[in-house]
């Protein structure tokens, strides 16, 4: 996982009702590429799919079985 460019405490009007940014409570990351400034729910999974599979989804992809 990449870092952050900014801390939420530098922002003067966080968004409301979306996850902090990092990942959060509970969650599991495996086989996965992480971008900076991501933002991971409380008991997330994410968990790498078959070497060769690709997907294309609205907010991530799959690509050779990593999440990206």
């Amino acid at each position: 996982m990449k870092g952050a460019d900014y801390s939420e405490a530098e922002v003067p009007h966080p968004p409301r009702n979306v996850p902090k940014i990092g990942i959060g409570r509970d969650s599991l990351v495996q086989g996965a590429i992480i971008d900076k400034n991501a933002r991971i729910g409380a008991g997330v999974t994410i968990r790498p799919f078959p070497k060769g599979t690709e997907i294309t989804g609205q907010e991530w992809e799959v690509r050779d079985g990593v999440v990206v």
